[in-house]
């Protein structure tokens, strides 16, 4: 069974401005599940810097929780 992250498995993320508010947020509805703590992505990840968590929602549907970059480079 593949987790989440690999190919292969499947969740929905969404952009937030504060992830450990987001997913307390989660956690105080009913059947909801945080999955740990916020993790921030390390310096060779192409995301470096932010945030994330996952969700389980009651009729099992993952959901990603990650923070907005700092910076958008709009071009």
């Amino acid at each position: 069974m593949p987790r989440v992250c690999d190919p292969g498995g499947h969740h929905l993320a969404f952009e937030v401005a504060d992830v450990a508010a987001t997913a307390a947020a989660f956690a105080a509805e009913p059947g909801v599940k945080v999955l740990g703590e916020p993790q921030t992505l390390g310096a060779n990840h192409p995301l470096a810097g932010r945030e994330w968590i996952y969700v389980l929602l009651p009729w099992g549907t993952f959901i990603e929780l990650v923070s907005r970059p700092a910076t958008r480079n709009m071009q």
